[in-house]
C-alpha cells in the first residue's frame, strides 16, 4: 500500500498546526515561567525567529512557484491581498510566537541544567499596576522580568509601599539569564540619619 502523496492543499494545515501549538507554549512561557534571559539571548532569538520565518516563507513560495501549494479557497481576504497577509501580518504574529520560544526554552533549559544554584540580594520596590479592563494589581518591582512570582495582595502593598525594600531570591544563574525559584525574604531598610 503506497502511502498517501500530500495534497497541495493539505501544507497549510500542517503549518497551522504547528503555529497553535507554538502559541501555546508562547503563552505557558509568559504566564508561567520564571526566567530572565539575558540581553543577547534576546537579540540572538529574535535573529533567529526572523530567519526561520524567512525560511518557511521561502519554502512555501518555492511550492506555490511549482504549482505543489496554492492559497486554500476559504483564505478569501488572503487571496485578495497575499503580499499583505504573508509580508506583514503573518510575519508580526510568526516573528512573535518564534521568537518566544526561542528566548525561553532552550536558555531555560541549559541554565536549569548547567546553571548554579544560589541565593541573590536585590533591591526591590511595591508598584501598582493595571491590567486589561482597569483591572488593577500590585507586585514588586525587581530587576528580573517576571511578574507572576513577585505578585503580592493589596494588604501586602499597603505594608510595602513607598518603602525601599531588600529581597533575597533562590535563583539558578546560568551563561543564558537567570530562574527564578522562589522568594526567600523581604526586609524593609530604614533610611540612615546622619548625626
Amino acid at each position: 500500500m503506497n502511502p498517501q502523496k500530500i495534497s497541495k492543499y493539505d501544507y497549510h494545515n500542517y503549518v497551522l498546526f504547528a503555529f497553535f501549538l507554538l502559541t501555546i507554549t508562547a503563552l505557558f512561557a509568559i504566564f508561567s515561567l520564571d526566567f530572565t534571559p539575558k540581553d543577547h539571548v534576546k537579540i540572538c532569538a529574535f535573529i533567529l525567529a526572523i530567519f526561520i520565518y524567512l525560511v518557511i516563507l521561502l519554502y512555501f513560495y518555492v511550492l506555490h512557484r511549482q504549482g505543489e501549494w496554492v492559497i486554500p479557497r476559504t483564505w478569501k481576504n488572503v487571496q485578495n491581498r497575499p503580499k499583505f497577509y504573508f509580508l506583514l501580518l503573518l510575519p508580526l504574529f510568526a516573528v512573535l510566537i518564534f521568537y518566544l520560544n526561542f528566548v525561553f526554552y532552550p536558555p531555560l533549559l541549559h541554565t536549569v541544567l548547567l546553571g548554579t544554584p544560589t541565593v541573590v540580594t536585590v533591591e526591590a520596590s511595591a508598584v501598582k499596576g493595571h491590567g486589561k479592563k482597569g483591572s488593577v494589581y500590585h507586585s514588586i518591582q525587581t530587576p528580573y522580568d517576571s511578574t507572576r512570582i513577585f505578585r503580592i495582595s493589596a494588604d501586602e502593598y499597603e505594608h510595602y509601599k513607598n518603602q525601599n525594600l531588600f529581597m533575597k531570591v533562590s535563583v539558578i544563574q546560568g551563561h543564558f539569564g537567570t530562574y527564578i525559584q522562589k522568594i526567600e525574604s523581604i526586609q524593609i531598610v530604614k533610611p540612615t540619619q546622619n548625626k
